[in-house]
């Protein structure tokens, strides 16, 4: 699971599994396979380190950049 921050403030987690796309405009909306969609306070560039840091610990392509 990667941290991210809702517009409110509250922690979240969530598993990058599930991202279908991450669109970055006024805010950061991060869209699911399941169809839910979620605005966070993170960037696109965080978000992907968060997820690429998340695949290393797991051994997932543990290349990756």
């Amino acid at each position: 699971m990667i941290e991210a921050t809702k517009l409110n403030g509250k922690t979240i987690y969530i598993n990058p599994h599930l991202i279908e796309s991450i669109e970055e405009e006024a805010d950061t909306r991060i869209n699911f396979i399941t169809g839910k969609m979620i605005i966070v306070k993170e960037n696109t560039q965080e978000l992907i380190d968060r997820i690429i840091k998340y695949r290393r610990k797991l051994g997932i392509n543990s290349q990756e950049d």
